[in-house]
């Protein structure tokens, strides 16, 4: 940057190799002249000529805003005080130094929010935005990385690993995947991109198609792999040991059929419902805590006379979707 003239040509852009075998440590920079006229000004660090900056937010995931009306509208992620598209445009360096992110052109499983980060779940890779800044998944500079830079961390296995849902803890972000349960942390105060970790922590089947509950201080979640569901719960989540599971539906082995799709948990009552859609029953499981033990928990069935479309909790209440004319109760 020393050797480069102090007047030139306005929007000149230039580029610094630091080193003849590494391009990793190459960066952009282009002059701006006082009051965008050519001659005297400063470089600033820029992006490469020629590459995409944008992230196409017409497939990206939409927003549900309530209005005051009580009607809801849906619509592209937008920041609320300008009205204008919040995913940010890539500003500096090339694709080796600040590449787009891996969502893009792959399926995107969940969408999460963790440590003030907006976060997507896609294949095997975990991406969360800059601190504070949701829509911003690309680094401010190529020179340095900050705490605030986005995190795109891919899971190390020797199975393939599709992550389909995710729940937060106080540990960090406990990540599933059809054989294998990841945690995503850091050893130190703050999770960045230098100190970010996504360990293996178990390895037992899960069932995507229900996605896994929080049960308050625990996280349970199915497995259909065998001729019933199995329900397991997972507590004493730790970075520095594997976490103690316990499948809950031993006593009840036969109870839940294979074809479970749908989890739903009332933490306020302790109870977890599960359900196949498109059947008349639901299956239910409530359990009491006292001093951090579980003293007591039971299995039960409901059976209706219509079948089930949908099931979801709302403080006290259960509510059921039904199949054949789309009635709620």
């Amino acid at each position: 940057v020393r050797e480069l003239p102090l007047q030139c040509k306005h929007n000149f852009i230039v580029e610094a190799t630091n080193s003849d075998r590494s391009d990793e440590d190459n960066y952009y920079l282009k002059f701006v002249g006082d009051n965008n006229e050519d001659g005297v000004g400063a470089w600033e660090e820029t992006i490469q000529p020629g590459l995409t900056t944008t992230i196409n937010s017409a497939t990206l995931p939409h927003t549900i805003v309530r209005n005051t009306d009580g009607s809801f509208t849906v619509d592209q992620f937008k920041i609320e005080i300008d009205n204008i598209l919040a995913w940010r445009t890539r500003q500096v360096g090339d694709d080796k130094t600040n590449p787009i992110p891996s969502f893009v052109d792959n399926k995107i499983s969940q969408t999460i929010f963790h440590r003030n980060r907006l976060g997507f779940l896609s294949k095997g890779n975990i991406i969360l935005s800059q601190a504070g800044d949701l829509g911003n998944f690309f680094f401010d500079s190529a020179l340095v990385v900050t705490p605030n830079d986005p995190i795109d961390i891919a899971a190390s296995s020797t199975e393939p690993v599709t992550f389909t849902s995710a729940i937060e803890t106080t540990t960090g972000l406990v990540a599933f995947a059809q054989s294998q349960q990841f945690l995503l942390h850091t050893d130190s105060d703050t999770l960045t991109p230098e100190t970010a970790k996504l360990s293996n922590i178990s390895t037992y089947r899960y069932n995507p198609l229900a996605m896994p509950v929080s049960m308050g201080t625990t996280i349970g979640f199915t497995d259909q792999a065998g001729e019933n569901t199995r329900f397991f719960e997972m507590f004493d989540i730790s970075r520095d040991r594997e976490p103690q599971i316990i499948e809950q539906t031993k006593i009840v082995q036969t109870l839940l059929p294979s074809t479970i799709d749908h989890v739903v948990n009332s933490r306020e009552n302790n109870t977890v419902f599960f359900l196949q859609k498109g059947t008349k029953s639901i299956f239910g499981y409530r359990y009491h805590n006292a001093n951090n033990q579980r003293i007591q928990s039971a299995w039960f069935q409901w059976t209706f006379p219509f079948p089930i479309d949908y099931i979801f909790c709302i403080d006290d209440k259960l509510y059921i979707v039904e199949n054949s004319s789309n009635n709620y109760f």
